[in-house]
């Protein structure tokens, strides 16, 4: 499907910071008196719900749907952006709760925006009840572990995003990012995923320190020394976990 590049233009110019879009209308619309109406298809931003983008329905592939058109635009913007995931706006699953979140696969982080549910809980938690209902796909089994996150507040200016990016360091020191925020910037939450697991190196015994003290009494014997009875030199030798002072004839 390709839609104008005039729409998809219009797509990409929109700063609401999830990129994702739900169906709109096929609108009848007249431009001149003269000649009959036409039809035109809409997307709707799923974040700020009053932005919609239009195209003359003869502008589009034949069959084209309303939904169809939607996931194009969704799908453009998050390929514009450097989202591998996006979601956003009211979702039906756990008694109701409105989420956009976009998952960035380079940072192992989400950018999440829970604000019209945090009464329900944190931004991370409304993350979570998100996997679990499969209502956005989980890239990782480990990603339901709250713990396994690092999260913080950031202010995003969208016009400022230069996507993609291929670390957490260059997205947090690009312009797109802001210590506080302005009118140009909406704060959402990074949540940074720790994918590795700290691998525990299989430790070796270490072999017990031996105090190279000869036993005292009448039997005594040097270490170094040669045993008149077998030929062999006494030193410290092995007996299961410990060591003992001997010659072969022990």
């Amino acid at each position: 499907m390709a839609p104008p590049a005039t729409f998809l233009k219009a797509i990409e110019e929109h700063r609401c910071f999830s990129g994702t879009f739900a169906r709109g209308y096929d609108i009848a619309t007249v431009v001149d008196p003269a000649l009959p109406p036409f039809s035109v298809f809409s997307v709707n931003c799923r974040d700020c719900l009053t932005w919609y983008a239009g195209v003359a329905r003869s502008a589009l592939p034949a069959k084209t749907t309303l939904d169809a058109l939607a996931t194009e635009a969704t799908r453009h913007s998050s390929a514009v952006r450097g989202y591998d995931d996006a979601l956003g706006g009211y979702h039906a699953g756990g008694g109701g709760f409105w989420l956009s979140a976009v998952y960035i696969r380079s940072l192992q982080a989400f950018l999440i925006d829970g604000r019209r549910s945090r009464a329900m809980g944190s931004d991370l938690d409304l993350l979570l009840q998100a996997f679990k209902l499969g209502v956005m796909k989980m890239p990782d089994p480990g990603m339901v572990d709250p713990s396994r996150y690092v999260a913080q507040s950031v202010h995003l200016d969208m016009s400022q995003w230069r996507g993609p990016f291929t670390s957490l360091g260059a997205f947090l020191a690009s312009p797109a990012v802001h210590a506080r925020g302005t009118s140009n910037t909406s704060s959402v939450t990074l949540a940074t995923f720790q994918s590795a697991v700290t691998a525990v190196a299989p430790v070796t015994p270490a072999v017990p320190a031996v105090t190279a003290t000869a036993p005292q009494g009448p039997n005594q014997r040097t270490e170094g020394t040669t045993c008149p009875a077998c030929g062999e030199v006494v030193r410290w030798r092995p007996l299961l976990t410990s060591h003992y002072l001997g010659c072969g004839c022990d």
